[in-house]
């Protein structure tokens, strides 16, 4: 029998709907990082915020990322590195 992997808790959930085309790209990138689609979907997200932020709130689209941006937030390319980073937390139920 498997024994589950930790999960990280995570404050809300929420639903997006994405072109089936968008959905098999972000599936092969997921694969090839050896993460799940919605971590990286995650890491993307927390990327553009701070992107964002770090822009005075203003942006341009299509967004593009320089490496060698100063406000870039390091995306890493493994899960050991990721999970290193973001170690799991796990909530706590109230005692009675």
């Amino acid at each position: 029998m498997k024994t589950p992997k930790p999960r990280i808790a995570k404050d809300t959930p929420m639903n997006i709907r994405l072109e089936t085309e968008l959905v098999n790209r972000l599936d092969a990138v997921a694969e090839k990082l050896g993460i799940p689609k919605s971590t990286l979907i995650r890491m993307l997200t927390k990327r553009f915020v701070d992107h964002f932020d770090a822009s005075g709130g203003s942006i341009r689209i299509p967004v593009e990322f320089a490496a060698e941006s100063p406000h870039a937030t390091p995306i890493p390319v493994s899960p050991s590195l990721y999970a290193a980073e973001n170690p799991p937390v796990y909530p706590t139920k109230p005692k009675k």
